[in-house]
């Protein structure tokens, strides 16, 4: 498919612009989001302390992207989450 057949969807990241990034892709009638950490608009961690902090505002991030793409939460198929630190799964 070619770039025309995409829709990019930005959060407005540093990324985006110096890494040819996208929050999400729309292609067709499926949203494919980006991976997703609790980075405010300058890079840093917003929560860098706070695991249960951190999901929240990853599922904010994401739920945004969605709603931005014309789709919505109850729409997501799968989800993948990286933990780092094992003895933190809990949070």
């Amino acid at each position: 498919m070619t770039a025309a057949g995409r829709r990019l969807i930005s959060s407005g990241g540093p990324w985006e612009a110096t890494a040819s990034y996208s929050r999400a892709i729309v292609v067709g009638d499926t949203c494919w989001v980006a991976g997703t950490t609790d980075a405010g608009l300058d890079g840093s961690a917003r929560h860098p302390d706070d695991v249960g902090a951190q999901a929240g505002a990853v599922f904010d991030i994401i739920e945004s992207a969605l709603v931005q793409a014309g789709f919505a939460v109850a729409d997501i198929v799968r989800i993948r989450m990286l933990i780092t630190d094992m003895s933190r799964a809990a949070s």
